[in-house]
């Protein structure tokens, strides 16, 4: 740690950031952030490279339109292969009406034992903010939605309806069946998405400039 790098004010400000109205920048800055107290100066020209992103995308940001009628969600999660500790990490892209209105890039509490295992724990998560925002609109608006989450792994969606065998005994906490129990209540839908159309997938690892672009252009307007 050098105390001499402004690195912990810099993650801060980009923090801020992610979470107000870059969502492009959000999976970076949670990898940045988990060096808050054994940072070095390799980490801080990763910082650097965020902020010339910034400046050469200065323009970009939410715009609110309202153009649709739904409330739909986006979840995935990258298995903490490269991570230290093996935590995987879980994306989520939470939209109403159209509009982009949550999202989050964050590490789970629990080393995954597989893909399958990793997206249904982001699934819980996900499937929570989609469910209070539903529940808020149907209160305030006096509407039914019933909200739809898209997922791109199979053997995840298989787990939450409980058409699979395999139990997730890895899973020992019950809060992450939460999902499964909203599907058995009709709380919740979800549908398979192809991953060339999950938008959360860039809040789970870092992509390749093309790829990356692509899913940037369904979190951010110019």
């Amino acid at each position: 740690m050098n105390e001499e790098i402004p690195y912990q004010p810099a993650v801060g400000t980009l923090n801020y950031l992610a979470n107000c109205t870059r969502p492009d920048i959000a999976y970076a800055v949670n990898a940045l952030s988990r060096k808050q107290s054994d940072y070095n100066l390799s980490d801080w020209v990763e910082v650097e490279r965020v902020m010339k992103y910034l400046s050469g995308a200065r323009d970009l940001g939410l715009i609110y339109t309202g153009h649709e009628d739904s409330v739909v969600g986006y979840s995935d999660a990258s298995l903490g292969v490269n991570d230290p500790e093996g935590f995987s990490t879980s994306g989520s892209v939470i939209k109403l009406f159209g509009d982009i209105v949550s999202w989050g890039s964050k590490r789970q509490n629990i080393v995954a034992t597989s893909s399958m295992e990793a997206e249904y724990v982001a699934m819980c998560r996900t499937s929570k903010l989609l469910i209070y925002l539903s529940a808020f609109c149907n209160t305030l608006l006096k509407t039914s939605y019933v909200p739809i989450l898209y997922e791109d792994n199979r053997a995840a969606i298989g787990a939450a309806k409980a058409e699979v065998a395999k139990t997730l005994k890895h899973l020992v906490k019950l809060n992450y069946h939460f999902v499964r129990k909203a599907l058995q209540n009709d709380e919740l839908k979800v549908i398979w998405i192809s991953t060339h159309d999950q938008l959360a997938d860039s809040l789970t690892k870092a992509l390749p400039r093309p790829k990356f672009e692509d899913f940037r252009n369904g979190l951010v307007n110019l």
